[in-house]
């Protein structure tokens, strides 16, 4: 293993983490001051603005995951589908997830549920500000009171995807007849219910594999003959001033590269690394230097660390489990203090309000929406994309992801940390700086950042990046899997 002296290090630039800091908070920030601002921009040609009805394919997909749980169950026990799909429209966020369940009911319950007309007024009353939404939930309880042809089936597909199939049919002479997707509808959520119970089990036992692998990992990292990682070992400083140009160069510009055309819109990934592993070289550290102290190094050897991958993966699982355990129990808190400061305290769940009653009186109730972390872009664009674009999510999840965040947050950054704090602080800071980061929002913070305290773990095991990479990989390979095999 290559030792470099302590003499040889340099401070970090007073400037990397004011940078840090501002990156975080401009990622975390920004989407949602955009999102206010166009919303109530006023239109450029005057008069009321014209606004774009985009399906949130994300949400989308999540919603489509549970529908076919609910189909699989409704030929068991209709009443139980029933509850579930009120259940479902608690985490409803937009109009097309609201004309979703309102297909889940009709689908289920037939053609004289009374839930569908609930659903479909209510959406109305919540969305109602918008003339195209109005238009697109007409257009959705005229297809499910009327029947679709085959080209509005089509044309509905690309606002509600796989939702579309639950429209009746309109026959030739304007009779309304069962969709002709009804049955494989049934067949294939059939299918995927039995499919879910065997991955339960296989996660189960993955569990168990883990936490016997994290006792062990955990046990030889607390003593020094057992951990890799010289915390000691410079550059450190310098690794601090690459992390903040990766993140800034990666989020800035991501804003950049939007108004570029084509490939040159993914120009800043490539550029961000590169940049990065180039900023040792331009302060005097020779590549030796860099590439040691990030972790670029076969440990002791390529194929054991792929191993020690593997089961470096397996002791993440029990880890993240606690932090999605903690994410459950932030996302419940944040909507019970929703639901308290709501100003008409008039809010009751959706199950107390019953169909029959006056519409006057139901205007006056909102459905209580749950707070919950955001579904990650990745999924949208699987659900939408041909084969091309899901290689395309496998390959950016599974391998530049994992070679970037692993180089750059545990390579970087936790030498950086590590030089200064102990391990739990080093681990918990950029752990939450990397769950900071990704999309899913604030609420999945718990569950990211543990993810990130497992990868920074086997850092501390093996010191090779190998190890974390090879875990990261195989975690976000199996997910995106997953998420084809089922959508």
């Amino acid at each position: 293993m290559l030792q470099e002296t302590e003499s040889n290090d340099r401070k970090a630039g007073w400037w990397a983490w004011p940078l840090i800091i501002f990156t975080v908070l401009f990622v975390a920030i920004a989407p949602r001051f955009l999102e206010s601002y166009l919303a109530a921009a006023p239109d450029p040609e005057g008069g009321e603005k014209s606004e774009v009805l985009s399906a949130d394919w994300g949400q989308l997909a999540l919603f489509q995951l549970q529908g076919k749980m609910v189909v699989a169950a409704a030929s068991v026990d209709e009443r139980q589908a029933t509850e579930t799909i009120r259940q479902l429209e608690m985490h409803s966020k937009s109009v097309h997830t609201e004309a979703a369940v309102a297909l889940l009911h009709s689908f289920v319950e037939g053609e004289d549920s009374k839930e569908v007309d609930r659903v479909l007024k209510q959406a109305k009353r919540e969305y109602g500000g918008s003339p195209q939404a109005l238009e697109f939930l007409q257009k959705v309880g005229e297809g499910i009171d009327q029947g679709v042809s085959t080209e509005e089936r089509q044309s509905l597909e690309e606002s509600l995807g796989w939702f579309a199939k639950f429209f009746p049919e309109k026959g030739a002479n304007g009779e309304v007849l069962d969709s002709p997707e009804a049955e494989p509808l049934i067949q294939s959520s059939r299918m995927m219910a039995v499919g879910m119970v065997g991955v339960v089990f296989f996660i189960g036992a993955l569990f168990i594999g883990g936490c016997i692998a994290l006792s062990i990992i955990v046990s030889k990292v607390r003593k020094p003959e057992g951990r890799q990682f010289d915390r000691q070992r410079a550059p450190a400083g310098v690794m601090l001033e690459c992390f903040a140009i990766y993140l800034a160069v990666m989020v800035f510009g991501e804003v950049v590269t939007s108004f570029l055309p084509g490939v040159l819109a993914f120009a800043h990934y490539p550029g961000a690394i590169v940049l990065a592993l180039l900023w040792p070289r331009i302060r005097g550290y020779t590549w030796r230097e860099t590439r040691g102290a990030i972790g670029w190094t076969k440990g002791k050897g390529t194929w054991r660390e792929l191993l020690a991958g593997v089961v470096g993966y397996l002791s993440i699982i029990p880890l993240a489990a606690v932090g999605i355990t903690l994410t459950m129990i932030l996302a419940f808190a944040a909507g019970q203090v929703s639901q308290l400061s709501d100003d008409s305290g008039a809010t009751k769940p959706i199950e107390s309000v019953e169909v029959g009653e006056r519409e006057e009186d139901a205007e006056a109730e909102e459905p209580v929406r749950l707070v919950e972390p955001e579904m990650h872009p990745i999924v949208g664009w699987i659900v939408q994309g041909g084969w091309k674009e899901k290689l395309l999510c496998f390959l950016l999840a599974a391998v530049f992801a994992p070679f970037a965040e692993e180089t750059l947050f545990r390579g970087a950054l936790h030498r950086h940390l590590r030089k200064r704090t102990r391990f739990v602080v080093a681990a918990l800071l950029g752990g939450v700086i990397f769950a900071a980061l990704h999309p899913q929002g604030l609420i999945a913070i718990p569950a990211l950042s543990a993810m990130g305290v497992g990868f920074c773990l086997l850092r501390e095991w093996r010191d090779s990046l190998i190890a974390p990479m090879v875990a990261h990989a195989i975690n976000n390979g199996l997910i995106v899997l997953m998420v084809m095999l089922i959508l």
